[in-house]
């Protein structure tokens, strides 16, 4: 019986779903863009993410967003340049295994080095 509950569920879901997608996209987008625009709106979300960074990781965080190469971090920071790729190349697994361009943007859209 449950099964069958389960499927009426189902169907009714897919049924808001196909009915509402255009609206529930719309506000979704709405929403997404009034917390980029909004300093306080985007602290909320960006907070959680630089306490989970340690020192390292914004400092190599800090680095990849002045564009420069990684054979000059040690120049800044003290830290090998392996080293730095080893955190950076954690930091993008963490993200979903992107890449450091799509990482870049990420941080570039939500300017994180206002925050680090």
């Amino acid at each position: 019986m449950s099964g069958v509950h389960k499927d009426a569920n189902l169907a009714h879901f897919l049924k808001l779903k196909k009915t509402h997608l255009a609206r529930l996209s719309t506000i979704a987008s709405d929403y997404h863009a009034s917390v980029i625009n909004s300093k306080e709106s985007l602290r909320f979300f960006i907070q959680p993410l630089l306490e989970s960074l340690n020192a390292t990781q914004k400092t190599v965080l800090k680095h990849v967003l002045t564009g420069r190469p990684m054979k000059s971090i040690p120049h800044t920071s003290g830290i090998t340049p392996r080293y730095a790729e080893k955190v950076l190349v954690g930091i993008r697994q963490e993200f979903g295994n992107i890449t450091t361009h799509e990482l870049l943007y990420i941080l570039g859209m939500v300017n994180m080095h206002e925050y680090l």
